[in-house]
């Protein structure tokens, strides 16, 4: 999906734990630790997924549009949240109350 967006762009936001991986910064006694991270929707039907607003199919739709058209009834935060030294990553997935 990533690899298929036209505008992923990463922020850097800083945590007040290290990675668990490589523990960067944890010697030098920082207070805080920069990972990269990125957040998109995913939007699903029965559970089971349908499209993303990274999709390039998605463009003028939004949730309300599709939900209205029967085509979706669920939608989910993802979270890509890298360890800006290792590389480590995590993907979080939560669910959105609409």
């Amino acid at each position: 999906m990533l690899n298929e967006a036209d505008d992923v762009d990463f922020d850097i936001e800083y945590y007040q734990e290290a990675c668990p991986e490589c523990l960067a910064g944890v010697k030098e006694k920082q207070k805080f630790f920069g990972f990269l991270e990125y957040h998109f929707y995913i939007l699903t039907k029965k559970g089971e997924y349908v499209i993303s607003d990274i999709s390039k199919e998605y463009k003028g739709l939004s949730f309300n549009k599709l939900s209205r058209q029967g085509k979706v009834d669920d939608s989910y935060i993802v979270s890509i949240i890298i360890c800006e030294k290792c590389q480590d990553y995590i993907i979080q997935i939560e669910n959105c109350v609409i």
